[in-house]
């Protein structure tokens, strides 16, 4: 029986001011598969990653999820159709906790007659930094508190649960240089989870030079 394809780029393009940056890539992502991006620094891979996360748009060509188009205008709604990023650069906000992070455009499930539970956002929070077997990282510190191996830790977190943890299979994850940071402790509870991820029948695209 054939695999089912998750997600598919056909003849993408990408041109900054006429610069070329992503010329007629063509990709194929299947449920439950692991696919590594690798070359140099300027090669495009991060663009790439970029425009399926829907934080750029692309100059030509189409996308398609679960054999559907595809056209994301922002990260948000990239989420919302099961696809989330890791990025190298990380986009935590410096002065809000961990929690407050973990749930960033996610807070209307812990309101309560108008105010905000803390106490049940920062539970959840510490079950998210859990399941990717993170327990010294405590959810209502902030994250300018933390060294930057423990933002990026945040930061796989987030994404885990934010995208797999809601649609428990089907989703797309996209690690740009998720391993840069990190020591080997925590390298290797990155590919538990990314292995983890991949049983549940999502796929994950990392990148790396």
């Amino acid at each position: 029986m054939d695999k089912e394809i998750l997600f598919q780029v056909n003849a993408l393009g990408k041109k900054y001011n006429g610069t070329t940056a992503l010329e007629n890539i063509d990709m194929e992502i299947y449920k439950g598969e692991i696919v590594g991006l690798i070359g140099e620094n300027g090669a495009g891979k991060s663009t790439l990653l970029r425009i399926i996360a829907g934080v750029e748009q692309p100059t030509a060509g189409t996308m398609q999820m679960h054999q559907k188009p595809y056209a994301c205008q922002n990260p948000i709604q990239a989420n919302k159709m099961g696809i989330g990023m890791v990025f190298q650069e990380q986009s935590l906000i410096k002065n809000l906790t961990v929690s407050q992070n973990i749930f960033l455009g996610r807070e209307s499930g812990y309101k309560k007659l108008g105010f905000m539970d803390w106490q049940a956002m920062n539970r959840d929070a510490q079950a998210a930094l859990a399941a990717i077997g993170i327990e010294r990282i405590a959810p209502e510190k902030k994250i300018m508190s933390l060294t930057y191996s423990e933002r990026q830790m945040v930061e796989i977190a987030k994404v885990f649960n934010m995208v797999g943890g809601k649609l428990g299979g089907g989703a797309v994850i996209l690690l740009d240089e998720p391993t840069s940071v990190l020591n080997d402790a925590e390298i290797q509870q990155l590919f538990t989870e990314v292995e983890r991820m991949k049983s549940d029948g999502n796929a994950v695209i990392f990148v790396s030079h």
